[in-house]
């Protein structure tokens, strides 16, 4: 199988690259990043991907749901009551 140069990175709404562009040859393919197997080579030209800056001390992204929240304090009750004993 022939190598490919990832030519242009296609990130979307959320930064997340999802989609590439490849050269292969004279011709160029638009490919998902699924289905690229990723090598570790060097090259003289550097591309510099849109850096994502995580924040430690933001709030969870989707908070528990109550029903986990519930179940989480029923499992601790019954372990103190099996302690107990």
């Amino acid at each position: 199988m022939p190598l490919d140069i990832v030519q242009e990175l296609y990130p979307e709404r959320d930064r997340v690259v999802r989609a590439v562009k490849l050269q292969s040859g004279r011709n160029f393919l638009e490919r998902p990043v699924q289905h690229l197997y990723p090598l570790e080579l060097s090259s003289e030209s550097v591309v510099h991907a849109p850096s994502r800056v995580l924040n430690a001390d933001a709030s969870a992204f989707q908070p528990r749901r109550q029903a986990a929240l519930q179940a989480d304090k029923r499992i601790r009750q019954i372990k103190e009551e099996q302690n107990s004993v």
